[in-house]
């Protein structure tokens, strides 16, 4: 119980981060600092001791939760088990999958496009990064990477008007 609580804190509830952002800000640069020798080491290995102080708490919390849960809510028997998947799941994950494969041929024929927006989020995107970013902190890949999408944006705005 307690690895899968491990698990669950670090993919969704910040594992050793506090959730208070000046408070991590602080903890981050003090491991930083011990790491890096620059800073004192005993500080950086409290910032690590709370760290995991926070990690085994978030864990613990999971673990009471699902403990609370199995010892209130009462044990299904398999009958009640193959009910509720064959008349609820099971219908529900067919029309869902209905859903899925509708929606995008609905797009493409009311909207003649694959999605919502005009152009792709990629596209979008890449203009938004080139805006922001002047052009010599732009490494030589990744203006070759705007010049293709630049190129595919082209053709396909040509394609689009003839």
């Amino acid at each position: 119980m307690f690895a899968v609580c491990g698990i669950a804190s670090i993919l969704f509830l910040g594992g050793w981060n506090t959730g208070i952002p000046p408070l991590d800000d602080a903890l981050y640069a003090a491991r930083n600092a011990g790491a890096s020798g620059q800073g004192s080491a005993i500080v950086g290995y409290l910032a690590n001791v709370l760290g995991m102080l926070v990690f085994v708490s978030k864990a613990a919390l999971g673990v009471f939760v699902q403990i609370w849960l199995r010892w209130t809510l009462p044990r299904l028997r398999i009958d009640q088990v193959m009910t509720t998947c064959l008349k609820y799941l099971v219908p529900i994950s067919c029309f869902l999958f209905l859903g899925a494969t509708v929606w995008p041929l609905l797009l493409a024929t009311a909207l003649q496009r694959s999605t919502w927006t005009p152009e792709a989020l990629g596209v979008r995107a890449a203009a938004e990064l080139r805006e922001s970013v002047p052009a010599a902190d732009v490494p030589a890949t990744a203006s070759g990477a705007v010049t293709a999408v630049e190129a595919r944006q082209e053709s396909a705005t040509e394609g689009a008007v003839r």
